[in-house]
Protein backbone atom coordinates (compact mmCIF):
# COMPACT_ATOMS: atom_id res chain seq x y z
CA UNK A 1 0.00 0.00 0.00
CA UNK A 2 1.31 3.84 -1.37
CA UNK A 3 2.38 5.58 2.16
CA UNK A 4 1.26 8.79 2.74
CA UNK A 5 3.51 11.73 2.63
CA UNK A 6 2.95 12.34 6.24
CA UNK A 7 3.67 9.00 6.99
CA UNK A 8 6.84 9.05 5.09
CA UNK A 9 8.03 12.55 6.98
CA UNK A 10 7.38 10.59 10.12
CA UNK A 11 9.23 7.44 9.52
CA UNK A 12 12.12 8.93 7.71
CA UNK A 13 12.65 11.66 10.61
CA UNK A 14 12.72 8.66 12.93
CA UNK A 15 15.31 6.30 10.71
CA UNK A 16 17.31 9.71 10.86
CA UNK A 17 17.44 10.09 14.67
CA UNK A 18 15.81 13.39 14.49
CA UNK A 19 13.03 14.86 16.84
CA UNK A 20 10.38 17.03 15.68
CA UNK A 21 12.00 20.16 17.24
CA UNK A 22 15.46 19.14 15.50
CA UNK A 23 13.72 18.79 12.00
CA UNK A 24 11.75 21.94 12.68
CA UNK A 25 14.75 24.38 13.21
CA UNK A 26 16.52 22.27 10.13
CA UNK A 27 13.35 23.59 7.82
CA UNK A 28 12.84 26.83 9.86
CA UNK A 29 9.67 25.87 11.02
CA UNK A 30 7.82 25.17 14.65
CA UNK A 31 7.92 21.40 15.95
CA UNK A 32 4.13 22.36 16.36
CA UNK A 33 4.40 22.41 12.16
CA UNK A 34 5.92 19.19 12.09
CA UNK A 35 3.48 17.36 14.50
CA UNK A 36 0.90 18.54 11.57
CA UNK A 37 2.57 17.17 8.91
CA UNK A 38 3.01 13.78 10.43
CA UNK A 39 -0.85 13.94 11.29
CA UNK A 40 -1.53 15.40 8.08
CA UNK A 41 -3.36 18.20 9.44
CA UNK A 42 -1.62 19.89 6.16
CA UNK A 43 1.45 19.98 4.08
CA UNK A 44 4.87 21.21 3.79
CA UNK A 45 5.11 24.64 2.30
CA UNK A 46 6.07 24.08 -1.58
CA UNK A 47 9.61 26.58 -0.73
CA UNK A 48 10.29 24.61 2.25
CA UNK A 49 10.69 21.04 0.22
CA UNK A 50 13.99 21.23 -0.93
CA UNK A 51 15.39 22.02 2.80
CA UNK A 52 12.84 19.40 4.29
CA UNK A 53 14.09 16.33 1.66
CA UNK A 54 17.76 16.96 2.35
CA UNK A 55 16.55 17.08 6.16
CA UNK A 56 15.00 13.36 5.36
CA UNK A 57 17.33 12.19 3.25
CA UNK A 58 15.09 11.65 -0.15
CA UNK A 59 14.47 13.25 -3.37
CA UNK A 60 11.15 15.45 -3.61
CA UNK A 61 9.56 13.06 -6.09
CA UNK A 62 10.16 10.19 -3.76
CA UNK A 63 8.42 12.40 -1.15
CA UNK A 64 5.99 12.91 -3.40
CA UNK A 65 5.69 9.75 -5.42
CA UNK A 66 5.90 11.76 -8.97
CA UNK A 67 6.29 8.71 -11.29
CA UNK A 68 9.53 9.51 -13.52
CA UNK A 69 7.33 8.89 -16.15
CA UNK A 70 5.28 11.61 -15.90
CA UNK A 71 5.61 14.57 -18.14
CA UNK A 72 4.37 17.60 -18.13
CA UNK A 73 1.48 17.74 -20.60
CA UNK A 74 0.72 14.53 -18.81
CA UNK A 75 0.55 16.96 -15.21
CA UNK A 76 -1.52 20.13 -17.08
CA UNK A 77 -4.22 17.49 -18.63
CA UNK A 78 -5.18 15.79 -15.27
CA UNK A 79 -5.04 19.40 -13.85
CA UNK A 80 -7.26 20.78 -16.54
CA UNK A 81 -9.23 17.87 -15.83
CA UNK A 82 -9.83 18.30 -12.11
CA UNK A 83 -10.07 22.06 -12.25
CA UNK A 84 -12.76 21.79 -14.91
CA UNK A 85 -14.83 18.83 -12.47
CA UNK A 86 -14.21 21.24 -9.25
CA UNK A 87 -13.95 24.73 -10.39
CA UNK A 88 -10.91 26.72 -11.32
CA UNK A 89 -10.89 29.14 -8.29
CA UNK A 90 -11.80 26.39 -5.97
CA UNK A 91 -8.91 24.31 -7.64
CA UNK A 92 -6.70 27.50 -7.38
CA UNK A 93 -7.24 28.17 -3.74
CA UNK A 94 -7.16 24.53 -2.69
CA UNK A 95 -3.34 24.80 -4.14
CA UNK A 96 -2.56 27.96 -2.07
CA UNK A 97 -3.47 25.83 0.70
CA UNK A 98 -1.80 22.87 0.36
CA UNK A 99 1.55 25.09 -0.38
CA UNK A 100 0.92 27.37 2.75
CA UNK A 101 2.19 27.24 6.61
CA UNK A 102 -0.68 27.45 8.29
CA UNK A 103 0.75 28.90 12.26
CA UNK A 104 0.02 27.44 15.59
CA UNK A 105 -2.23 29.33 17.34
CA UNK A 106 -3.90 32.06 14.55
CA UNK A 107 -5.93 31.53 11.04
CA UNK A 108 -2.96 31.90 9.09
CA UNK A 109 0.59 32.10 8.08
CA UNK A 110 2.83 34.34 5.81
CA UNK A 111 6.35 32.46 4.33
CA UNK A 112 8.91 34.92 2.93
CA UNK A 113 12.22 33.50 1.23
CA UNK A 114 14.19 34.63 -2.06
CA UNK A 115 12.18 32.03 -3.88
CA UNK A 116 8.60 33.55 -2.99
CA UNK A 117 5.92 35.16 -1.17
CA UNK A 118 2.98 32.91 0.34
CA UNK A 119 0.35 34.58 2.91
CA UNK A 120 -2.76 32.39 3.39
CA UNK A 121 -5.28 32.56 6.40
CA UNK A 122 -8.30 29.77 6.73
CA UNK A 123 -11.06 32.79 6.01
CA UNK A 124 -10.18 32.23 2.39
CA UNK A 125 -7.08 34.71 1.72
CA UNK A 126 -4.26 33.64 -0.46
CA UNK A 127 -1.45 35.02 -1.92
CA UNK A 128 1.06 33.97 -3.96
CA UNK A 129 4.64 35.82 -5.51
CA UNK A 130 6.37 32.96 -6.69
CA UNK A 131 10.30 33.24 -7.88
CA UNK A 132 12.65 35.79 -7.45
CA UNK A 133 12.14 37.18 -10.82
CA UNK A 134 8.67 38.10 -10.22
CA UNK A 135 9.48 39.46 -6.91
CA UNK A 136 11.84 41.81 -8.87
CA UNK A 137 9.40 42.86 -11.35
CA UNK A 138 7.17 43.48 -8.54
CA UNK A 139 10.03 45.67 -7.43
CA UNK A 140 10.18 47.77 -10.25
CA UNK A 141 6.69 48.62 -11.09
CA UNK A 142 6.72 52.12 -12.50
CA UNK A 143 5.78 54.90 -10.57
CA UNK A 144 3.44 56.68 -12.66
CA UNK A 145 1.22 52.88 -11.90
CA UNK A 146 1.38 53.36 -8.52
CA UNK A 147 0.40 57.17 -8.53
CA UNK A 148 -2.72 56.23 -10.59
CA UNK A 149 -3.81 53.40 -8.32
CA UNK A 150 -3.21 55.14 -5.40
CA UNK A 151 -5.21 58.04 -6.39
CA UNK A 152 -8.27 55.57 -7.43
CA UNK A 153 -8.17 53.39 -3.97
CA UNK A 154 -7.48 56.56 -1.72
CA UNK A 155 -10.79 58.28 -3.30
CA UNK A 156 -13.47 58.54 -0.58
CA UNK A 157 -16.20 58.63 -3.29
CA UNK A 158 -14.68 55.58 -5.67
CA UNK A 159 -14.51 53.26 -2.39
CA UNK A 160 -17.92 54.05 -1.50
CA UNK A 161 -19.05 52.86 -4.92
CA UNK A 162 -16.41 49.82 -4.78
CA UNK A 163 -18.13 49.15 -1.69
CA UNK A 164 -21.52 49.28 -3.30
CA UNK A 165 -20.91 47.09 -6.43
CA UNK A 166 -21.07 43.25 -6.88
CA UNK A 167 -19.76 40.68 -9.19
CA UNK A 168 -23.25 39.45 -10.01
CA UNK A 169 -25.83 41.83 -9.22
CA UNK A 170 -25.88 44.64 -11.72
CA UNK A 171 -26.90 47.47 -10.40
CA UNK A 172 -28.09 51.14 -11.90
CA UNK A 173 -26.63 54.68 -11.07
CA UNK A 174 -29.52 55.41 -9.29
CA UNK A 175 -29.38 52.66 -6.86
CA UNK A 176 -25.84 52.78 -6.36
CA UNK A 177 -26.28 56.61 -5.73
CA UNK A 178 -28.54 55.84 -3.11
CA UNK A 179 -26.95 52.72 -1.36
CA UNK A 180 -23.40 54.86 -1.19
CA UNK A 181 -25.12 58.14 0.20
CA UNK A 182 -23.59 59.90 -3.03
CA UNK A 183 -24.51 62.59 -5.44
CA UNK A 184 -25.63 61.91 -8.39
CA UNK A 185 -22.44 63.73 -9.98
CA UNK A 186 -19.95 62.65 -7.45
CA UNK A 187 -21.57 58.86 -8.10
CA UNK A 188 -20.76 59.60 -11.78
CA UNK A 189 -17.30 60.62 -11.87
CA UNK A 190 -16.43 57.67 -9.12
CA UNK A 191 -18.30 55.25 -11.69
CA UNK A 192 -16.01 56.91 -14.61
CA UNK A 193 -13.11 56.21 -12.64
CA UNK A 194 -13.49 52.84 -12.00
CA UNK A 195 -15.03 52.61 -15.97
CA UNK A 196 -11.55 54.11 -16.92
CA UNK A 197 -9.49 51.61 -15.54
CA UNK A 198 -11.91 48.15 -16.37
CA UNK A 199 -12.30 47.63 -13.26
CA UNK A 200 -16.32 48.10 -13.39
CA UNK A 201 -18.14 47.30 -16.87
CA UNK A 202 -22.08 48.79 -17.78
CA UNK A 203 -24.38 46.49 -19.46
CA UNK A 204 -26.76 48.01 -22.19
CA UNK A 205 -29.34 48.98 -19.69
CA UNK A 206 -27.27 51.14 -18.21
CA UNK A 207 -26.37 49.17 -15.27
CA UNK A 208 -23.23 48.75 -13.22
CA UNK A 209 -20.62 45.30 -11.62
CA UNK A 210 -17.36 44.61 -11.30
CA UNK A 211 -15.16 44.42 -14.82
CA UNK A 212 -12.93 41.91 -16.00
CA UNK A 213 -10.19 43.85 -14.08
CA UNK A 214 -11.43 44.34 -10.93
CA UNK A 215 -8.78 41.70 -9.90
CA UNK A 216 -6.06 44.39 -10.01
CA UNK A 217 -8.35 46.66 -7.55
CA UNK A 218 -8.83 43.48 -4.97
CA UNK A 219 -4.66 42.94 -5.61
CA UNK A 220 -4.39 46.32 -4.28
CA UNK A 221 -7.11 46.38 -1.48
CA UNK A 222 -5.57 42.74 -0.26
CA UNK A 223 -2.20 44.77 0.38
CA UNK A 224 -3.64 47.37 2.18
CA UNK A 225 -5.86 44.90 4.47
CA UNK A 226 -3.02 42.86 5.43
CA UNK A 227 -0.69 46.06 6.89
CA UNK A 228 -4.99 46.44 8.67
CA UNK A 229 -4.70 45.83 12.60
CA UNK A 230 -7.06 42.89 11.42
CA UNK A 231 -5.07 41.52 8.58
CA UNK A 232 -2.00 41.26 11.33
CA UNK A 233 -4.64 39.34 13.39
CA UNK A 234 -5.49 37.48 10.45
CA UNK A 235 -1.91 36.12 9.41
CA UNK A 236 -0.54 35.57 12.94
CA UNK A 237 2.60 34.01 11.84
CA UNK A 238 5.22 35.00 10.05
CA UNK A 239 8.35 33.27 9.04
CA UNK A 240 11.36 34.47 6.98
CA UNK A 241 14.21 32.47 5.47
CA UNK A 242 16.59 34.44 3.11
CA UNK A 243 18.48 32.40 1.17
CA UNK A 244 21.15 34.09 -0.56
CA UNK A 245 21.71 33.86 -4.06
CA UNK A 246 25.24 32.87 -5.58
CA UNK A 247 23.63 32.93 -9.21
Amino acid sequence: MTKSISEKISELRKARGLTQEKLGKLCGVSSQAVSKWEKAECLPDILLLPTLCEALGITADALLEVPATLGEKNCMDDLFAYAKKKGEYRVAYQAICATSYIADKNNGGAKMSADGIKVHNTHGLGVVLSGGEMLQKVKETDISSIKTMAELVTNENVMSVVRILNFGAFLSEAEISDRAGLSQEDTETALFKLLKHGICECNTDGKYVFGAKSYILFAILTGFYLSSADGCTDIGNLTCSYIANNN
